[in-house]
């Protein structure tokens, strides 16, 4: 089975066995509480959490919920650099948040911590259990049994972390690798197999591009065929969209609805429109009416590549993209770069045989 880009997560790039082994032995030889996360929860089991998490915070689904975000958001403070970000969790403790990262990508967090420099004063205990629904006899038990782990000793702890953290990073890295190879390999063969075996061009269209926008994530991928009987590129017989709800673009022509754009195409250059790059957006989407009809498309990344063969322009290739947090990567753009060669040839015979 292919994963599309944006839905590859940690659980496919490390064994849930060793991390979960992995983790026990860190947290046996620094004594504080750990548990890896993503943006969807908790992956492992925590391990030597205490019981004010335990009992308390964590003891319900929303209460894992909140931990686990709190980590996420701490950890994404250090950028893709892994090392330990030092926060005050939800129930007022210390802990520690590292990214876990790949391929330039966060796919998870380790959590560590829960822990206290100095035993609580009255004032503190008091204030902590005021502002809690808990039994205040077992709140205060609980809360009275945190580790403490003096200020000094803080740092080897946040470097220690970070240095396990950072192996579970490499280790991700090696098997994103191989996956990312797997994929590549998968994406030629299935749309070479698409040219072959399909005998209708409009299916053999849409075969290929529902591959490769599966390949790179998008929610929407077409062909922009350009006719230069007429010098306007074609309407759009074939599409593929990453949820069936979405309106089509069946129909579609781009020199008629987006002509400023149309000519940016046709002048040969990849397009990348990222929402970092306004002014570039701005400079390819030059009229009101044309930025208003991309926006109705909640377009919020856009990727569009040439198709040649040799000095013969045939159209494009273009990708785009409803959420701000996805868009093609450095490896997907080189592949994609050598499958709009063979799509040219593709449309190239296409137009011999009419």
């Amino acid at each position: 089975m292919e994963l599309k880009n944006n839905e590859i997560r940690l659980l496919d790039l490390i064994d849930i066995d060793f991390l979960q082994e992995s983790q026990g032995i860190f947290t046996r030889a620094l004594d504080v509480g750990i548990v890896i996360v993503d943006e969807n929860g908790p992956i492992t089991t925590p391990t030597n959490f205490s019981d004010v998490c335990v009992k308390f915070h964590r003891r319900t689904s929303e209460g894992v919920k909140r931990c686990s975000e709190c980590g996420i958001k701490h950890s994404k403070k250090a950028g893709l650099k892994v090392q330990a970000q030092l926060y005050t969790c939800p129930c007022g403790l210390l802990a520690f948040a590292a990214p876990i990262v790949a391929g330039n990508k966060q796919y998870g967090a380790l959590i560590g911590g829960h822990i206290l420099c100095e035993p609580l004063s009255e004032e503190e205990m008091a204030k902590m259990i005021g502002d809690s629904n808990y039994s205040e006899a077992e709140y205060k038990k609980a809360l009275e049994e945190i580790r403490i782990i003096p200020k000094p000793f803080l740092e080897n702890t946040a470097e220690i972390l970070s240095r396990y953290a950072s192996s579970l990073s490499k280790i991700a890295q090696v098997n994103l690798n191989e996956l990312n190879k797997l994929n590549k390999e998968n994406v030629f063969s299935l749309v070479l197999e698409a040219m072959t075996e399909i005998s209708d061009n409009r299916s053999k269209k849409e075969k290929i591009v529902s591959i490769i926008g599966n390949f790179v994530g998008a929610d929407r991928c077409f062909l922009y065929e350009y006719d230069k009987t007429s010098s306007k590129f074609l309407c759009l017989d074939h599409e593929y969209k990453s949820d069936v709800e979405m309106s089509s673009c069946l129909g579609f022509c781009l020199s008629d609805h987006l002509p400023s754009f149309a000519e940016k195409v046709f002048q040969g250059e990849t397009i990348y429109l990222t929402p970092e790059n306004k002014k570039y957006f701005e400079s390819v989407v030059e009229s009101k009416t044309e930025k208003e009809r991309m926006e109705s498309r909640n377009v919020s990344a856009a990727a569009v590549f040439p198709i040649r063969y040799n000095d013969e322009y045939f159209g494009a290739l273009a990708i785009f993209y409803l959420d701000n947090d996805d868009f093609v990567t450095r490896n997907q753009i080189k592949i994609i770069r050598i499958l709009v060669k063979q799509i040219a040839i593709f449309l190239k015979l296409i137009k011999t045989s009419d």
